[in-house]
């Protein structure tokens, strides 16, 4: 499924991400890259969308069950000027 950068209120996305497909058990991966701009204080949020769940609920990877917190995508910020 596709992925985007959205200011978190829900109305702006500042970036979109490419789509993905995959049928089989590997794990698809959509990457995400841009530039913008924000006037002011806002929050962001990354969000992914898939069409199905997985056979265990694996859509965006397998749980490693270590009891640490579980990581599906990451967002690198640089500051420009």
């Amino acid at each position: 499924g596709p992925c985007r950068l959205r200011v978190y209120d829900g109305s702006i996305s500042v970036i979109l991400g490419q789509n993905s497909y995959n049928n089989t058990a590997d794990v698809p991966v959509a990457h995400i890259s841009g530039v913008f701009t924000l006037s002011g204080s806002s929050t962001i949020n990354l969000q992914y969308r898939v069409t199905g769940n997985g056979a265990n609920n694996d859509s965006l990877g397998v749980a490693t069950n270590f009891g640490d917190e579980e990581i599906y995508g990451q967002v690198n910020l640089w500051r420009i000027g």
